[in-house]
């Protein structure tokens, strides 16, 4: 008997963001994350169990993977000049 099967896969949780910073020996802000120039979408944890009840909920099994990100697409450069200016006045 085939039952089907659904996974989820979410993007990088914005719960999270903070932990792929680092800072070096010389001060320096650093992300480390493997997406080079590329943007992505974070997602919130909520979003992840909202989209998972959904799934749950719709009895029909995708058979694949259901994606799930966030609603905006931002490139990391873009997250990191963000972070230097908050800290720079604090």
């Amino acid at each position: 008997m085939d039952v089907g099967y659904s996974f989820i896969w979410p993007n990088y949780f914005m719960e999270g963001l903070l932990d792929l910073f680092k800072v070096d020996s010389n001060g320096n802000i650093m992300l480390e994350v493997p997406t080079g120039n590329g943007q992505i979408g974070a997602v919130d944890t909520y979003d992840i169990g909202e989209s998972s009840a959904e799934l749950l909920a719709s009895g029909t099994p995708l058979n694949d993977y259901a994606l799930i990100t966030g609603t905006e697409k931002s490139r990391w450069s873009e997250w990191q000049m963000h972070l230097v200016m908050w800290l720079d006045h604090q």
